[in-house]
């Protein structure tokens, strides 16, 4: 009969042991390794998604494309925090309201100036509300309505996104020539800081790039170039 011979007590707790060493000497370099690759692809969608922007404003000719901050996705919000959450809409008259043409409600393109001469005549006033309506705000002849085209999601991992350059903090603007309406940076940070920190410059005229470290400090710098790098909260 064959004698079969297990572990020793001794044995298991001495591979226990090395079992531990080894993960607490590999678990750093592995959690490192997750927020790069968070970092790489919420940096990659975010470069994707502005020259989506920049296209819908190119194919849509009179129409302001506006991407800003929200809460819920269906209004734009006055945070400036673009980490919990942010959306891109078109925007016919640019004011970052979603509106429609069809301010009465009643599925028709009411326009009172009826001899077009912009003053309130007699009959005009179908409403009695003592204005002269237009609700044809781009004077195209057809009921618009802006539109959300995407919603983004609150980044995970803790993440910040935050904007600087930009005429505001909470939106940035392309219009039809795929001009913005001002140049600046996005700064996508995590835990670790500045040194680790991502960005995506918008140029003024409308290119999205990657930032990149300009003055050899290990921080990459902001659409300002080698004087400015991007910080982190």
């Amino acid at each position: 009969m064959d004698n079969v011979r297990g572990f020793t007590l001794v044995e298991l707790m001495v591979t226990l042991v090395i079992a531990g060493i080894l993960v607490a000497i590999g678990m750093p370099s592995f959690t490192t390794m997750i927020q790069n690759n968070r970092l790489s692809a919420q940096i990659n969608q975010l470069t994707s998604l502005i020259s989506f922007a920049r296209s819908e404003a190119a194919k849509r000719p009179g129409t302001v494309i506006t991407l800003c901050t929200t809460n819920g996705g269906s209004t734009c919000s006055n945070s400036a925090l673009w980490e919990s959450g942010w959306m891109i809409m078109t925007d016919a008259d640019g004011d970052t309201i979603l509106d429609t043409e069809d301010a009465n409600g009643n599925g028709t393109l009411d326009n009172e100036d009826t001899n077009g001469n912009g003053s309130l005549d007699l009959g005009e006033d179908t409403n009695g509300n003592g204005v002269l309506d237009n609700e044809d705000l781009d004077n195209d002849g057809v009921m618009d309505a802006d539109q959300v085209l995407l919603v983004v999601e609150a980044l995970s991992g803790g993440n910040t996104l935050r904007s600087t350059g930009f005429a505001n903090t909470n939106f940035i603007q392309f219009f039809d020539d795929g001009i913005p309406s001002s140049s600046g940076t996005f700064m996508l940070c995590d835990s670790r800081g500045a040194t680790r920190a991502k960005g995506v410059v918008i140029t003024i005229s409308g290119q999205a790039r990657l930032a990149v470290d300009e003055n050899a400090n290990n921080i990459v710098n902001t659409h300002a170039g080698s004087t400015t790098d991007v910080t982190c909260p």
